[in-house]
């Protein structure tokens, strides 16, 4: 009779683990989807782990197939600057329409992460950007800077966006 309790025991575990792993794959595809144009490291590992494929990002540099890096400059002098979503970063969120979960510089893996003022470097383009940076890298000054393009550039200028 034990044998039996236990065996049936082991049996509903699989049917409660079988149900858990469908409902968090599907979970992760719904969140997949909302993503919009850009991928986010988290939901594309998260992915690859639930469906069993082992090609893992390369985290150390946030290189995924079919994503480039992009060089970037600091706009030093900024900070006074205001818009009217609250800062920078949620200015970022709301026009990118994405969520920034990481630093893209490459090897920084900081997650608490500021709205930056950015140009694009070595680019005939002047215009002032908003892209996701930790304070570390927000800070840098008269260096260009070598992140993924995994985030968008949003205008800084608020008179095309929030003003």
């Amino acid at each position: 009779m034990e044998i039996y309790e236990f065996l049936k025991a082991v049996n509903e575990i699989n049917k409660a683990n079988e149900m858990a792993f469908r409902y968090a794959a599907s979970i992760l595809e719904d969140f997949k989807n909302l993503i919009p144009a850009g991928r986010s490291l988290m939901a594309d590992t998260l992915m690859n782990l639930i469906s069993g494929k082992r090609d893992e990002p390369d985290i150390k540099t946030h290189n995924l197939k079919g994503w480039r890096n992009m060089k970037i400059r600091n706009v030093n002098g900024t900070s006074q600057n205001k818009c009217n979503c609250g800062s920078w970063l949620k200015h970022w969120e709301k026009f990118s329409k994405q969520k920034a979960s990481f630093c893209p510089v490459e090897n920084c893996l900081e997650m608490e992460l500021e709205g930056a003022h950015v140009q694009k470097d070595d680019s005939k383009d002047k215009n002032w950007y908003i892209y996701p940076l930790c304070e570390k890298h927000n800070a840098t000054k008269e260096k260009s800077l070598e992140v993924s393009d995994i985030y968008k550039l949003v205008s800084a200028n608020i008179s095309e966006t929030c003003g």
